[in-house]
Order: C-alpha cells, then sequence, then structure tokens
C-alpha cells in the first residue's frame, strides 16, 4: 500500500483513505492530516516548514510494476534476455513513472499500447536507459529516454 500525497489549499470535503494532505498553514508553515485506511482524519500535525524535495522507493523485480507500491522501478538487464514490463494499479491521477534499465545485454519490452511521443528509439545506453513515462489515467506516454553511456 501507498500513501497518497495531496497538496491542497483546503481539506476536501472528502478524503482519500491513507492519505496525506498537505495545506498551508501561514506564509511558511504546513499542516498535515493524516487519514487512516477508512479515510478518516487520523492525525493532525501542525507547525511544520514546506518541503521543496521529497525521495521515493524504487521498487526491483520482474517486470511487474505495482502502481500503488512504486513509480520508481530498476530492472536489470545485465544478461540476455527479454524484461516485459507490466503495469497494475494504475491511479485514478494522472503520474509520472521512471524506469531505470541496468545493463544492455538484455532487452526491454512495453506493454502494447504504450505510446512512444520521443521520436527515441528503445535502443538501450551501454551502462544505463532511463525511461519516463506519463500516465494520463488513460494511456501511458514514453515522454523522455536518456541514453547513459558512462
Amino acid at each position: 500500500m501507498g500513501l497518497k500525497v495531496f497538496k491542497v489549499n483546503a481539506l476536501p470535503e472528502t478524503l482519500v483513505a491513507n492519505a496525506m494532505y498537505m495545506i498551508p498553514n501561514g506564509a511558511t508553515d504546513v499542516k498535515l492530516y493524516l487519514t487512516n485506511n477508512t479515510g478518516t482524519v487520523a492525525r493532525v500535525l501542525t507547525a511544520l516548514a514546506d518541503f521543496t524535495s521529497y525521495s521515493l522507493p524504487i521498487g526491483t523485480g520482474t517486470g511487474a510494476i505495482d502502481l500503488s507500491v512504486n513509480q520508481i522501478y530498476k530492472v536489470s538487464l545485465t544478461a540476455a534476455g527479454q524484461k516485459t514490463i507490466s503495469f497494475t494499479n494504475a491511479p485514478t491521477e494522472a503520474m509520472t513513472i521512471v524506469i531505470e534499465a541496468v545493463g544492455n545485454v538484455g532487452t526491454i519490452v512495453f506493454p502494447a499500447g504504450v505510446v512512444n511521443v520521443t521520436g527515441v528509439t528503445n535502443t538501450l545506453g551501454s551502462v544505463k536507459t532511463l525511461f519516463v513515462l506519463f500516465w494520463d489515467t488513460e494511456k501511458y506516454y514514453i515522454i523522455n529516454v536518456a541514453k547513459i553511456d558512462a
């Protein structure tokens, strides 16, 4: 289960379960509302400084990406063979997904229907390749491919 984070100006009437809402509290602070699995406010934290960066966990495995858990994923292409990527539990909101393909011996295959709008082929970099995808709640788009050769 992943924690959904929302930065809003006011607490919405209907709350999402297992979420955190960040609401401005004065000029430099935010107030945090944490909900439980029923969508009820379980905790309120005040007098916290707003943050400008955050970190996300990196998932690894066979190529099946559960988007309710990870949106950053590392796949090994250091051995011959094909790694087929699949997505499960896509959110009802838009999401950016990053796939780090390490190595270039294997090949990576995206699900049918993923649209590559970059004009760049899926030829891999010699060290790794970063694929940035955008999910618009209807379709996945590859919006950037960075080939890393050093």
